[in-house]
């Protein structure tokens, strides 16, 4: 009986450690209340919990990060603490570089002995500021569909109902954070991968403006993908972004050093701010319980003085350019392979790279003309309005089995993810924040876009939003 007591009383504990925010263990840490190894400690306790459940863990370095975690416990006992949140533990994506740990895109056709020769710039961020890496977060296979299933790890479900999407394609990194395996989670998007996990799961994801976070080595789907943060908070996006948004030398765009504070402002008021809200994007068919529920949430900006308008901006043509682009980058990355590979490969993904033969030189190069045509639009617009306010997505989460909403769909991201991958399309910085629950208790996310480099305003009015609907935890 003492048994029993004593475990289940760790496993509480474990979740509230686990679920702290950055500001909180950065606290506990300054203070000796807890060290990096309790924290470390309890998001392994979480992964042992659950990970069984829910498949969001693609790889576990353990002993290595009770290692790190012991060498931040010290610094700190020194005061010698590389930043205020040396020690924190997370993780990151399975096609994310961790130097000497296996990159297998969740895809059977990487070799688990190939292991990456160096971090990717947001891994060496996050060493330097002494962060604790403990897992590779699963994906589907090499990131090409808006769902979470591989043929090494499963399904990864959705922690508020398990027979639900997590999302995809950061899913494992959504679940993980939920569940408390991590205080964030790394994760990348190139048509929503961020925002449709953390939307389905409840959390804020941001996609940053293109290249302020850093990304090495290159996306197979190119100038469409996009590096960020999953959080319990958008405090937590804040801090994260102020480690993480630093230049390197290794991305295709390298910006410049701009020592950009995210968080100082982060509960600034937004005053009297242009807000546009497009509820459809002036077309695309949602969901009445979403639609009602986004509607709602975004009156919360008229009450604290923003100036909020119903408009919609142009952006006519860009679902069929943004498809070309998307099944131009898996024909050349996957439809050459042989077959016996192709036999190794998710269904869905050879069966889009077959599709894309058709595509031709013509009309590539057609499609990125309205690529630039649109951003265009889209600048001129954030010239006039400051923000720009749209359902993160059309529906809640699907059957978990499902690439799509539609069990007859082809289950292509951009064929039910309009609102999001607009914006991997032009660069802009899209965050979602949640804004609700369905009556079957299905999270609701609502997305905040700003002009080029405008992601500090984004963080700052999705604080308004979250401070409406504070972030709530799923439990299993």
């Amino acid at each position: 009986m003492w048994a029993v007591i004593s475990i289940f009383s760790r496993n509480i504990m474990s979740r509230e450690i686990a679920t702290l925010s950055l500001l909180e263990l950065s606290d506990a840490f300054a203070t000796s209340e807890l060290s990096p190894v309790d924290a470390t400690r309890a998001a392994l306790d979480q992964i042992a919990a659950h990970n069984d459940t829910v498949n969001a863990i693609a790889y576990l370095a353990e002993q290595e990060a009770m290692t790190h975690a012991k060498e931040a416990e010290q610094r700190w006992q020194k005061g010698h603490q590389f930043s205020p949140f040396d020690g924190v533990p997370c993780t990151v994506k399975d096609s994310v570089f961790v130097e000497g740990w296996p990159t297998r895109y969740g895809s059977q056709l990487e070799d688990p002995n190939n292991l990456a020769p160096e971090d990717a710039p947001v891994t060496a961020r996050l060493r330097e500021a002494g962060m604790v890496v403990i897992a590779k977060t699963t994906m589907p296979e090499y990131g090409w569909k808006g769902t979470t299933d591989n043929k090494i790890q499963g399904i990864t479900p959705n922690p508020w109902d398990l027979e639900k999407s997590a999302g995809g394609s950061s899913g494992g990194g959504a679940v993980a954070t939920a569940l408390g395996m991590g205080a964030f989670a790394i994760g990348t998007d190139g048509g929503g991968s961020i925002r449709i996990p953390a939307s389905f799961c409840g959390l804020f994801g941001l996609k940053p403006t293109s290249s302020v976070v850093a990304s090495y080595p290159p996306s197979g789907f190119g100038t469409l993908a996009h590096t960020g943060p999953i959080t319990r908070s958008v405090t937590d996006a804040a801090l994260v972004m102020n480690i993480i948004a630093q230049p390197d030398h290794r991305d295709f765009n390298e910006l410049p050093c701009v020592n950009k504070d995210y968080f100082e402002h982060v509960d600034t008021a937004l005053g009297a701010s242009k807000i546009a809200f497009s509820p459809a994007l002036g077309k695309y068919a949602v969901e009445s319980e979403v639609a009602d529920l986004v509607a709602k949430a975004v009156e919360a900006f008229a009450d604290i003085g923003a100036e909020l308008s119903k408009t919609d901006p142009d952006v006519e043509g860009f679902h069929d350019a943004f498809d070309i682009h998307w099944q131009v980058a898996c024909r050349a990355n996957y439809a050459d392979l042989p077959e016996d590979k192709k036999a190794l490969m998710d269904p869905g993904l050879v069966a889009l790279s077959e599709h894309a033969r058709h595509v031709d030189l013509v009309s590539y190069f057609q499609a990125e003309q309205t690529r630039r045509e649109i951003t265009v639009k889209l600048n001129r617009f954030f010239t006039e309005y400051d923000l720009l306010v749209t359902p993160t997505l059309p529906v809640t989460a699907f059957p978990a089995a499902q690439d799509s909403p539609s069990p007859n769909s082809d289950g292509t991201i951009d064929s039910w993810t309009p609102f999001t991958c607009l914006f991997n399309f032009t660069g802009h910085p899209a965050a979602t924040v949640p804004c609700g629950f369905t009556t079957s208790g299905l999270p609701v996310g609502l997305q905040i876009i700003s002009g080029h480099y405008r992601d500090d305003l984004v963080l700052r009015a999705a604080r308004v939003i979250e401070n409406m609907y504070p972030i709530v935890l799923p439990t299993l």
